[in-house]
C-alpha cells in the first residue's frame, strides 16, 4: 500500500515536497502494512495502528526538514502542535478501517 500510494503521489505530482513526497506516503503505508499482519479485530487495535501510522508521517517531516537543513528546534516548534491532531485523526481512521474490514469479513463469510 505504501509503495503504490508513494509512487502515485510522485507520478501525479501531488504535494509540494517533490521527490520527498514518496517518503511521506511510503513510511505510513509500510507501517500500516506491518501492523496489518497483527490481524486487528477490535476498534482500539485499529485506533492504535492508525495513530502510529499517521504519526510516522511526522517522522518523515522531520527527516525532510533535517535533510533540507532546517534546525531541529524550529522543526519541533512546527510539528509539536500537529502531534495531537495526527493521533486523533489516525485513531479515527484506524477505528473506522477495522470496523469496515469486520463488516466485509462477515459479509464474505455469509456468502461462502
Amino acid at each position: 500500500m505504501g509503495l503504490i500510494s508513494g509512487f502515485l503521489s510522485v507520478l501525479f505530482s501531488l504535494g509540494r515536497f517533490g521527490p520527498f513526497n514518496f517518503l511521506k506516503y511510503l513510511l505510513p503505508g509500510v507501517t500500516l502494512d506491518v501492523l496489518f499482519f497483527l490481524k486487528l479485530r477490535r476498534g482500539w487495535e485499529g485506533a492504535l495502528a492508525g495513530a502510529v501510522s499517521n504519526l510516522s508521517k511526522l517522522g518523515v517531516n522531520l527527516i525532510i526538514g533535517s535533510t533540507l537543513g532546517i534546525p531541529l528546534n524550529f522543526l519541533m516548534i512546527g510539528i509539536t502542535p500537529s502531534i495531537l491532531t495526527y493521533m486523533i485523526f489516525g485513531a479515527l481512521g484506524g477505528t473506522l478501517g477495522v470496523e469496515v474490514a469486520n463488516k466485509v469479513r462477515k459479509y464474505y463469510q455469509r456468502m461462502s
